[in-house]
């Protein structure tokens, strides 16, 4: 099993009941704000006491990929963000994050590639189990996305 999940398909409500149903009743849940995420210093954040599941809806907010002149700041790219975050955690915490796949795809698309802290995520497509997601990315060289992106 992986350490952490993303939770992508279906509609954002959809993803965000589904986050929480994998909240063991063992764990503390801590909400953060994906829009936050790149102007929080996860340094001075403080956590209740272990162990603990952060739930992050919409994390793909987290990324924007509009920055000017074909540069992209540091504090938005996924790999150095959610490392950050993951960095933070104890042994039995979680994170459990959800995402529209399309937006996801568009600003941080190392998540296909499990690259970096990405490796340590399951993907569940709702919709589709989680070896189902993985034979749907196999066999399309440019997978399309589920539901519009906003």
């Amino acid at each position: 099993m992986s350490r952490h999940l993303l939770i992508v398909g279906g509609g954002p409500r959809e993803r965000s009941r589904a986050a929480r149903r994998d909240v063991p009743d063992t764990h503390t849940l801590v909400l953060v704000d994906a829009g936050t995420l790149p102007f929080t210093l996860v340094d001075s954040v403080s956590l209740p006491a272990p162990p603990r599941v952060l739930v992050i809806d919409d994390i793909d907010r987290a990324f924007p990929d509009r920055q000017a002149g074909g540069t992209r700041l540091v504090l938005t790219q996924s790999i150095y963000l959610l490392q950050k975050w993951v960095d933070l955690l104890d042994t039995g915490d979680r994170i459990i994050a959800t995402a529209d796949r399309a937006a996801l795809e568009q600003c941080a698309p190392e998540f296909l590639q499990a690259r970096g802290c990405w490796a340590a995520f399951e993907i569940r497509n709702l919709g589709l189990g989680a070896m189902d997601w993985e034979n749907d990315q196999q066999s399309s060289a440019s997978p399309k996305p589920l539901a519009p992106s906003p």
